[in-house]
């Protein structure tokens, strides 16, 4: 079963994800960085956990 996953980043922890988020409801899973665009996105902390569900193939790319 694969589940869809709305990916959300902002630079800071002072940012708010608001404006990415305004149809999460159509969503099975939020995930959200606060870190700087600049690391890719797979070495995020987030990032890394949206990789291992794409390597698991439970995750639909939207």
């Amino acid at each position: 079963m694969s589940i869809s996953i709305l990916y959300t980043r902002v630079s800071s922890v002072d940012q708010k994800t608001d404006r990415q988020r305004v149809k999460e409801n159509e969503f099975d899973k939020v995930i959200e960085d606060k870190c700087s665009g600049a690391i890719p996105i797979f070495e995020r902390p987030e990032g890394s956990t949206l990789k291992t569900l794409i390597d698991r193939h439970q995750t639909n790319i939207l």
